[in-house]
């Protein structure tokens, strides 16, 4: 009886000190919020690499690392999606560090420079895992935002926050993703390494693609995150494998805002705003061609001698400068009919033309 009474005790210790090591475990994740962030994380963790571009040695300068390290992350078996902006160094060559610090030769297939992103294609190596997109398009002001990446070249990082809102964003250096609407902001701390990284919701699922961040001042701490928002990748992606080229609307003209030409010049072709973009040359063969507008006359010395036409409005919508009138054409599909209201000639013109695809 009391070698029974032994082995019930030494069962009720060994249960005991099992139960206390599982609670012990359990108490690191004190909320569901822990969970989820976890959770998503070990889910989409082996599908995210750290992109490493080395550039030619005549783009370096004196001092500079040749390398630019970035983010990227499988849509695919074997392709990555990573930004224009982080591979644009005319590289010698493109390496993918895996999660497990593998290290693979990458090739650009594709890019989309005007909502900056890019395509590498990887051989000897299948994705250990598949960032999907999310299947709802929405994205609520508020919602959570998951930020995996390499930030500052540390690899395997999550960060976390929400939604800040939906912004259009006017800078944009070398017009690298000029034709993005409206970035997603999010709190999520996004720092130099995690362009190109995925932007997650709750449940796992790609909402967004890291861009790039803002940064309240030159002194102060705290950055607001850039991303592209996912339906935008995700048509450019499938442009992309179709045609090679995105085939959001592009309208073929150089254009400059009418807020920085001198008022006199403006008052002389009957305009009493600031607002609109000036035609200052048309691409031949090109949309703006076809839908006949004309740029502005020159002297020798390239110096704009007569106005050319001035955009107001693009559809119903009127524009403030230049951005806009690109923004309001690059949401156009081929075969759409756009309509611009331009002035020309002291007066109102409206004009019409059909969008063609788009070719390399």
């Amino acid at each position: 009886m009391w070698r029974l009474g032994v082995l019930l005790a030494f069962i009720l210790a060994v249960g005991i000190g099992y139960y206390s090591g599982f609670t012990a475990a359990q108490s690191r994740l004190v909320t569901p919020d822990e969970i989820n962030n976890v959770e998503v994380k070990s889910r989409n963790i082996k599908a995210v690499v750290t992109v490493i571009s080395k550039g030619a040695p005549e783009s370096v300068q004196q001092g500079e690392d040749a390398n630019v390290y970035s983010t990227g992350f499988f849509y695919t078996a074997n392709k990555i999606v990573t930004n224009y902006h982080a591979i644009n160094n005319n590289p010698v060559s493109v390496q993918i560090r895996l999660w497990d610090g593998r290290q693979f030769r990458a090739e650009i297939q594709a890019y989309d420079s005007g909502i900056d992103i890019a395509v590498l294609t990887v051989q000897g190596i299948t994705a250990p895992a598949i960032i999907k997109f999310s299947s709802n398009p929405e994205v609520l002001s508020g919602q959570k935002t998951i930020v995996l990446g390499s930030p500052q070249r540390k690899p395997n990082n999550i960060s976390t926050g929400v939604v800040s809102s939906f912004n259009r964003i006017e800078e944009f250096p070398d017009e690298i993703g000029i034709e993005i609407p409206e970035m997603m902001l999010t709190d999520a701390n996004i720092e130099s390494g995690n362009s190109g990284g995925p932007v997650l919701d709750s449940k796992g699922f790609l909402i967004g693609v890291v861009d790039a961040n803002l940064e309240s001042s030159l002194t102060a701490t705290g950055k607001i995150g850039l991303a592209i928002p996912a339906p935008l990748v995700q048509q450019s992606l499938s442009d992309l494998e179709k045609f090679g080229v995105s085939q959001r609307g592009k309208l073929g003209a150089d254009l400059r805002d009418v807020s920085e030409l001198e008022p006199f010049a403006v008052k002389e072709v009957g305009l009493n705003s600031s607002k609109g973009a000036l035609v200052l040359d048309v691409n031949p063969g090109s949309a703006a061609a076809r839908a006949g507008l004309r740029g502005s006359e020159r002297d020798r010395d390239g110096r704009v001698t007569r106005l050319g036409d001035i955009i107001l409005k693009v559809g119903n919508t009127t524009v403030q400068g230049r951005y806009d009138v690109i923004q309001q054409v690059a949401k156009r599909r081929p075969g759409d009919t756009v309509t611009l209201s331009v002035w020309r000639n002291k007066r109102p013109v409206e004009l019409k033309f059909v969008l063609n695809r788009v070719t390399q």
